[in-house]
């Protein structure tokens, strides 16, 4: 009876993480302080992030979850802010933030760069972005820029 309630505990506590819904990236340029969105490469200075962390009966109290972002470039660099001189690019990332979770529906919405612009102009090609939490990936989408 103990081992079954330790596997009924573990199977909780890894139903009582975060769910994630779709992970969607927009460009965005400054228009006159208005940022404004875009998918033309030359003209993006921020790259907005949106997802929701979707709503989970089964998390009873608030837990603290990192969450890891990366946008990978079409030639397979990852974006960052960092000039991180990392020989292990699979460490590279683009956004780390940690989110308070309670269970209930949130809507998240994050820019990179956090503050300021984007140096440099990106390239044209399809892009893809991932959300990592617990070494694992979540969810991946591609976007493209003109």
């Amino acid at each position: 009876m103990e081992s079954e309630n330790v596997e009924l505990k573990d199977r909780l506590d890894k139903g009582a993480r975060p769910q994630f819904g779709a992970l969607l990236v927009t460009g965005l340029y400054d228009k006159k302080g208005i940022m404004t969105e875009t998918m033309k490469s030359k003209t993006v200075d921020k790259i907005r992030v949106t997802f929701d962390v979707l709503e989970n009966p089964m998390v009873t109290q608030p837990l603290e979850e990192e969450v890891i972002i990366r946008i990978i470039d079409p030639n397979g660099g990852v974006l960052s802010t960092t000039n991180s001189k990392l020989t292990d690019k699979s460490k590279v990332t683009s956004l780390k933030q940690t989110i308070q979770f309670d269970g209930a529906l949130q809507k998240v919405k994050w820019s990179f760069p956090e503050k300021g612009l984007l140096t440099g102009k990106l390239m044209k090609g399809k892009y893809t972005a991932e959300l990592w939490t617990r070494g694992l990936m979540r969810q991946k989408n591609n976007f493209t820029l003109e």
